[in-house]
């Protein structure tokens, strides 16, 4: 194979997160942990290199930017050129990568064990919640497609609260719990 040939295509991650045991993923615009790893869709990042080594995550599907707000919480954004968007990788000797802020070096990215995002205060209490495994894959044009949207839900018709249909609901309760014989709470008789 010529080594000078390009493929047109872009470079994948999943994140898999050491302690929710699940992959990073974008739900209907929210961020946790709790993605499949054969949910492209929801779990494919882009990652945006620097000249210097740093990166930026873009979630493949929704083109929105990782990012941390100003309160130090992680947040999408459709602009990623801040420097709360910027991240460096710092690779452990276990094996794991930890994605700290290029904004703040003392914020790390993390989830807990319910798929949550942690506070990153909290990282030399639960360390492990701030590990991730990266799984890289190349992703050519030619496989690479739009999601396909989830269908609408069909409305469904609500039954008309007319006077009729109130009248007969509440006959039925007020039979239900009145002291006659066919009441729930008419006592039973016992016979010897």
């Amino acid at each position: 194979m010529n080594a000078n040939i390009h493929h047109i295509g872009e470079t994948h991650w999943q994140l898999f997160n050491e302690c929710s045991q699940g992959m990073l993923q974008s739900f209907l615009g929210s961020l946790n942990t709790r993605g499949y790893p054969d949910r492209h869709c929801l779990t494919d990042w882009n990652v945006i290199g620097e000249w210097d080594g740093k990166f930026r995550l873009q979630h493949a599907q929704s083109k929105k930017f990782l990012c941390f707000n100003k309160r130090a919480r992680v947040t999408l954004r459709f602009i990623g050129t801040d420097a709360k968007c910027t991240f460096i990788e710092e690779i452990r000797d276990n094996g794991f990568s930890r994605m700290r802020s290029a904004w703040k070096p003392e914020l790390y990215l993390g989830f807990n064990g319910r798929g949550r995002f942690q506070n990153p205060l909290s990282y030399h209490l639960k360390p492990r919640c701030f590990d991730w495994i990266k799984l890289v894959r190349y992703v050519p044009e030619s496989e690479k497609h739009v999601c396909p949207a989830l269908p609408k839900p069909k409305p469904t018709t609500a039954i008309e609260h007319s006077s009729f249909v109130h009248n007969v609901a509440r006959s039925s309760f007020l039979k239900k719990v009145s002291a006659t014989h066919d009441s729930l709470y008419r006592p039973q008789s016992k016979s010897l």
